[in-house]
């Protein structure tokens, strides 16, 4: 009966422990700064001369003009450019693949094919909408709804949430 109630208890333990494990702690890769935010991946056919093509517009759909524009690939910047007057950019010299095309306050995540190889869906350019942000709703500054988002506050309530009724339990037994 004893090594059951020790078994329950490690079981217990173990389970809290992993609850409070962050997920980001188990990736295989580091996690980028613009990729937090749930980005999907567009398909984008090189054009004719090889280049990558693309625009960067504000939130009210107008041209950003002079805003740096990088192109990155495993994590390291290949190229970066300004935008135009129109607000648009190119890159030349890039390979097939996955690419980021990042400004200060946008990312476009495209999958490069050559004009010849790309899926009738692919799109001839890249747009990035500068300043668009994931903005997460909840309460500002300190408040409860900050404080209970600390993985150890969770994982304090969730093990007594466990741990109080078992106690409560073995008393009734005893």
């Amino acid at each position: 009966m004893k090594s059951r109630i020790t078994l329950r208890g490690t079981l217990v333990a173990l389970a809290v422990f992993g609850m409070m494990l962050p997920t980001a702690g188990l990736a295989t890769e580091p996690i980028a700064d613009h990729a937090r935010a749930r980005v999907s991946i567009i398909d984008v056919s090189l054009g004719e001369d090889g280049n990558l093509r693309g625009q960067v517009l504000d939130l009210q759909g107008a041209p950003m003009t002079e805003t740096t524009v990088a192109v990155v690939q495993h994590g390291e910047i290949l190229a970066t450019t300004q935008t135009d007057a129109q607000g648009r950019y190119s890159f030349a010299g890039l390979n097939t693949g996955l690419y980021q095309v990042i400004t200060d306050h946008g990312l476009t995540v495209c999958r490069v094919w050559a004009a010849e190889t790309a899926p009738p869906s692919a799109l001839a350019e890249t747009l990035v909408v500068d300043g668009l942000q994931t903005v997460r709703g909840g309460m500002h500054g300190r408040s409860w709804g900050s404080f209970l988002s600390n993985p150890w506050v969770l994982g304090g309530i969730v093990a007594a949430a466990i741990a109080i009724p078992l106690a409560l339990d073995k008393k009734s037994s005893s």
